[in-house]
Order: structure tokens, then sequence, then C-alpha cells
């Protein structure tokens, strides 16, 4: 584990899972239990290039590269403080051969890297429209939770953009966008091939989905089982125990 610098609102974070390290600030946004549940949910293979679109601190290509060891990863930023924030987590890690963070928009990612260039994309991106609710003073906190900066279809053209044919797409969103994304997936001739939703409490209705499309693909639909969260309150369920591997990640953001 290499020495970084941090700065005064900063703290570095356990991961848990293969012993990795994040650096998260006060000021910015933290990860949440949707970008953990991601993680768990995609399916990479080996040698595979994969492209976190919206990465922000790099959670998803840490947690990814603990999961997969042969895969290399791009975390593409907007925002410069968490660009930076990531390439050093990268460094504290010392997976500078296996991650990249580039510094760009999620609108040109298709001009930065070429089409059909990764064959795998995915992203937790922002959830709320514009004009939904109040947008945050805070500029990072704006963009990692309005599409102020990213609006849905523009993610999902750029995504189709770069992705291989026959490459996958893995996604986290609200539940209650679902018709919509898939409608929007479709368009663009990406055909959801698993999707599974995920609920607070057995008896309450799901408030996150999980999916993954492939980029060309057609046939059924595989509606996984929905995880459940809590078995009961203040206690995780066995599966999201498993996820955790018993302990509770250090410095995740509990709203969401």
């Amino acid at each position: 584990m290499k020495h970084v610098a941090l700065r005064a609102d900063e703290r570095i974070d356990d991961l848990i899972h293969g012993g990795r390290r994040l650096i998260q600030s006060t000021t910015a946004p933290r990860f949440a239990i949707d970008a953990v549940l991601l993680a768990d949910f995609c399916i990479l293979r080996a040698g595979e290039r994969v492209l976190d679109m919206g990465t922000g601190t790099a959670v998803l290509p840490l947690l990814l590269s603990a999961k997969q060891l042969d895969c290399c990863f791009v975390g593409l930023e907007l925002m410069p403080q968490m660009a930076d924030m990531a390439r050093r987590s990268v460094d504290l890690n010392d997976l500078g051969k296996r991650i990249g963070i580039v510094e760009g928009d999620i609108a040109a990612a298709a001009q930065l890297f070429g089409r059909a260039s990764f064959d795998v994309v995915l992203s937790n991106p922002p959830y709320f429209k514009v004009g939904s609710g109040r947008l945050n003073d805070n500029a990072l906190y704006a963009a990692a939770r309005s599409e102020l900066y990213c609006p849905l279809a523009v993610l999902l053209d750029s995504a189709e953009q770069v992705l291989k044919p026959g490459g996958r797409l893995f996604l986290v969103h609200r539940a209650v966008r679902t018709a919509e994304l898939i409608g929007q997936l479709e368009q663009r001739q990406l055909h959801v091939q698993r999707l599974r939703m995920v609920q607070p409490f057995a008896e309450q209705p799901a408030n996150l989905l999980l999916l993954e499309a492939r980029k060309g693909g057609r046939g059924d639909t595989l509606v996984l089982p929905p995880l459940l969260v809590y078995a009961q309150q203040g206690c995780y369920s066995r599966e999201m125990e498993r996820i955790y591997g018993g302990r509770t990640l250090s410095g995740g953001d509990t709203n969401w």
C-alpha cells in the first residue's frame, strides 16, 4: 500500500474486499450501498476492458478489480476534484497498471476512447431528472444526484457507442424509472438480459433496480428474485451479509 497525500477534508476508508482502500472527502459525495450492490451484480470475464461512466471516487473499479483479477478498468469522471481523489485512490492501492482515470464528459466518451472499444460499460448514474426536487448548491452533489450534467439519454447513447457488439451494460437506478429505462435501452438495441429489484424490507416496494443489457441482444429477460437489504430493522439479510463479507464497509453513505 503506497503513501499518498491527503487534503484536510479527506480520509481513507476500508473497502474490505481485496484489502482495497478509498480516499473520500467530507465535502464531496461518498459511495453508497447502490455502488456495492452493482459491483456484486456485475459479472466480468477475464481479459475484458471495462469503462465506468461517472466513476466518482472510483469505488466500482476498486471493488471489481478485487473481484475479477484479469480485467482492466477505465474510470471516466467529469468533476476534477472527484477525478483527483480517484487517481490517488488508484495509486494508494498500487493499481495504476489496471485502473486508469480519465477526466472528461460522458457525452464525449466515443471521441475519447473510440467506438466499440469496451467489452463492458457500467454506471451508477445520477437518479433524478433536472427539476425533480431541489438542486444541491454543492456542484459535486448536484452532479452526482441529478441529470444536470448527464441526462439518461446521453449516458445510454455513449454506452451504446463505446460498447463492442455483444458487449454488456450494467446499471443501478431507481426502481420507479424501470419502464422508462427499459424503453430507452431497447431504442438503442441494448436488450435487458438480467433484471433484479432491490427492496429495503420484504413488505416494502423496490426502490432500486439492477440490470444487465447486451448490445444487439435478444430473447427473454431473466428476472431474478428480489434482493432484500434488511431481514428486520437494523439487521441485514443473509445475502447482504454475504455481499459485505460479514462486515460493514466504512465510509459509505447510508442515505440511499
